[in-house]
């Protein structure tokens, strides 16, 4: 299953790398920092699955989850709903609020129903921010019936975890690629995606 899902992986962040900013001109300060957010979406994508391949590295990988979810949302929200003065105030200024993760992902709902969406299930988050702030649900992971720590790693959550990434990745490449009509880099990453898991 870990294999599955790490193959599942790899092969959504190939598809991903095919979605690219405009080769014409110079790129407007929206592309600039969706792509920089894309980018980002990536690098924690494909740290998760060096980090599981590791063996010993399972709560590092877990706690990427959330920063992969945050960077997919905050790539599709600069694209389609970030207006100009937010889009400063991004490049400018590193304290600017972002808006909750749920409160972007039901705004980019509403944008899009027909396209492929990874956000809508994904309501409640409390315990993808255990993972990353060393909370309860990080911590327990590391603590057996006997107290030893460091346990032998939970192969089909780490798969689990794999795949949730990918999808947020995938989400945020197909809506990229679909507002750039990259249509061919979209709808390639668009059926691999939505491939039946058995």
């Amino acid at each position: 299953e870990l294999a599955r899902a790490t193959a599942f992986g790899q092969r959504i962040e190939l598809l991903a790398h095919a979605v690219k900013p405009p080769i014409c001109g110079l790129l407007t300060l929206r592309l600039r920092l969706v792509f920089s957010q894309y980018l980002l979406c990536r690098q924690h994508n494909s740290a998760i699955m060096l980090l599981f391949a590791h063996g010993a590295l399972d709560g590092s990988a877990r706690a990427l989850l959330r920063p992969v979810m945050e960077s997919s949302l905050r790539c599709e929200w600069l694209l389609m709903i970030a207006t100009g003065k937010q889009l400063e105030r991004i490049a400018e200024h590193d304290d600017y609020a972002w808006q909750s993760l749920e409160k972007m992902a039901k705004l980019l709902d509403h944008l899009q129903k027909e396209d492929f969406r990874v956000h809508a299930v994904e309501t409640d988050t409390t315990y993808i921010h255990s993972f990353t702030h060393g909370g309860s649900q990080a911590i327990l992971r590391n603590i057996s019936p006997t107290g030893i720590v460091g346990l032998v790693p939970n192969r089909a959550e780490a798969a689990a975890v794999i795949r949730k990434a990918a999808l947020l990745l995938a989400g945020a490449g197909i809506s990229v690629a679909r507002r750039l009509r990259q249509y061919e880099a979209g709808q390639r990453l668009s059926e691999y995606a939505n491939q039946p898991w058995n």
